[in-house]
């Protein structure tokens, strides 16, 4: 009996498997740690992540500008949260030139970013928003709401508690 190539019964690869489920396991201190890591592409210092806050394995890009995301903001999986850009106008070497500064990116405090959404520079995201998963963000977010799209619009108002109202939620 042949053994496709796609197919190895080698005991590495079965090894890696397990391992693989080992640390899948829900709590494992590793899962949280390697699996699920943001990335930054750009300088580290660009980026300020608040307090219990949840990027899971979102991707940053702070080539143009600085990423501050405010106190319990929740990503899902797969966004992205980008200020980078390259003029259009612009061809071969040239083209690969972008601006340094300007184009940041502020998000509120208590946000939830919907898996797969992503988030373009330069913009704000008020507290308390909800943005849908695989939605553009190309243009401010200014009061508490759910935007969903390409680009994301206000699809509904989210009305505050009052105890809300008593907190910062800038």
């Amino acid at each position: 009996m042949s053994t496709s190539p796609t197919r190895s019964r080698s005991p590495l690869r079965f090894l890696a498997r397990v391992l693989i489920k080992f640390l899948m396991r829900e709590g494992h201190y590793l899962k949280q740690k390697l699996l699920l890591q943001y990335v930054v592409n750009g300088p580290e210092d660009r980026l300020t992540i608040g307090h219990d806050a949840d990027p899971n394995d979102t991707i940053f890009n702070t080539m143009s500008g600085r990423i501050t995301i405010g106190n319990y903001t929740i990503f899902g999986h797969g966004c992205q949260v980008l200020t980078g850009t390259h003029p259009t106008a612009a061809f071969l070497a040239a083209r690969k030139k972008h601006p340094l500064e300007g184009r940041d990116i502020v998000i509120g405090d208590g946000v939830w970013v919907g898996s797969g959404a992503i988030i373009l520079g330069q913009v704000t995201i008020a507290s308390h928003c909800v943005i849908a998963a695989a939605s553009v963000v190309r243009r401010d977010c200014p009061e508490p709401g759910i935007y969903a799209g390409n680009p994301a619009a206000l699809v509904r108002a989210i009305a505050l508690p009052a105890e809300a109202n008593d907190a910062s939620i800038s």
